[in-house]
């Protein structure tokens, strides 16, 4: 703390910010000094209340000076003057995302499932919900994949198959079936200031730049993107990750509404002259009015099995919310290429009332799994995880 107003704002080793009381001191001391020395300053005095109003007024205004001087740079910056710095830099605060899942729907001709307000929910969890991201109507009887995302935002887990989206919870004549066979792609809280200040440095990366990451980041900016990673061999020969010689592939992670927009962003990403690899096509019609044809993969999903032979004791919370629990804690740690390490599943569950220890554990890629060792998850794959195929022995 220091009265002395000159030790205040930019300083040798930084801007120092005085508080209330530092304020009130240097009040004080020159209402002592130029106006008198018996002046009655104390805080139930008169003069001493109005000095209290005034060291709160100014010591809020030394407050914002600081956060001006901080904004200088990216890394002092906070809040608005934070967003302010992504203006530069043409960087949107990411917000939270909804989780989204390609769900499959028995409907008669005619019927529409009304985005917001057709719901369905998970199995066993009926304030789960999920709705269209639009509007749909059937023109004829079957079975339709459409579109769905949760109406709450954030990394909401919806597995496959018969615990997945399974339940119409807003009957509707004609609308008489809802599954998904894969695992919903999970949303996104929004952004914290740390997580704003890399993106920044991403878009500082992507600018002008065909490296491998600054092709990745332009793809990602894609609406329904959520991660993209760029493959290339600049070799002369076929590589070890099935390349050929001078191509790039794009391996894309989408919730299933991007897929419109991607050749015409790949396209743009990458360099002239170099060919893209992959098992989906698209096309699109550039500048000159030339079709192009762009390839690229996307993440393919591993159903992940587990077995857990567990001690108990008092207050544990059941199988059923164990498995829950298990597949929402992985769930959050997976994404694409990146392994299952074997001890951090086998100690989830040691977090849960009344676990006490997990003397066998085995995981897999098949039913009754019986291996131990950490699960291998390819550049072009992401682990999924589902309550059906967790076991409590």
């Amino acid at each position: 703390m220091s009265s002395d107003p000159t030790t205040w704002g930019p300083q040798p080793n930084g801007f120092y910010c005085p508080n209330v009381q530092d304020v009130l001191g240097s009040i004080v001391n020159d209402q002592h000094q130029y106006v008198s020395a018996d002046l009655d300053t104390d805080p139930d005095s008169p003069d001493g209340q109005n000095n209290g109003i005034f060291a709160d007024r100014l010591a809020g205004a030394w407050d914002a000076l600081r956060a001006l001087d901080a904004a200088q740079s990216r890394d002092g910056a906070e809040g608005d003057l934070l967003r302010r710095q992504g203006v530069m830099t043409g960087t949107v605060w990411g917000a939270a995302t909804t989780t989204k899942v390609q769900a499959y729907c028995i409907l008669a001709t005619g019927t529409t499932l009304v985005a917001g307000t057709s719901l369905a929910s998970i199995a066993g969890k009926p304030d789960v919900l999920f709705t269209p991201v639009t509007d749909y109507t059937a023109a004829t009887d079957g079975t339709f994949a459409v579109l769905f995302e949760s109406v709450e935002t954030g990394p909401i887990p919806c597995p496959a198959g018969a615990s997945g989206l399974t339940v119409i919870a807003t009957p509707t004549t004609g609308w008489t079936g809802v599954s998904n066979s894969l695992a919903g792609v999970l949303g996104a809280l929004a952004q914290t200031e740390a997580q704003f200040r890399l993106s920044q440095e991403e878009d500082l990366t992507r600018a002008g730049s065909s490296t491998a990451l600054a092709m990745a980041v332009d793809v990602e900016q894609v609406a329904g993107v959520l991660s993209c990673k760029v493959l290339e061999n600049y070799t002369d020969w076929l590589d070890g990750q099935g390349l050929p010689p001078h191509s790039v592939e794009f391996v894309v992670y989408q919730d299933g509404s991007a897929s419109a927009a991607l050749p015409k962003a790949i396209w743009e990403a990458k360099p002239a002259g170099i060919p893209t690899i992959g098992g989906i096509s698209g096309t699109f019609t550039d500048s000159t009015g030339t079709v192009r044809t762009v390839h690229w993969s996307e993440v393919v999903q591993r159903p992940v099995y587990l077995s857990y032979g567990l001690t108990t004791g008092t207050g544990y919370v059941g199988d059923s919310a164990l498995k829950d629990f298990v597949v929402s804690t992985l769930t959050g740690k997976a994404g694409p290429g990146i392994p299952l390490i074997a001890l951090t599943a086998k100690s989830a569950p040691l977090t849960l009332a009344g676990v006490l220890d997990v003397p066998t554990f085995y995981l897999g890629f098949s039913t009754s799994p019986s291996g131990t060792a950490n699960l291998t998850i390819g550049t072009r794959e992401i682990a999924t995880f589902d309550v059906a195929r967790v076991v409590v022995l």
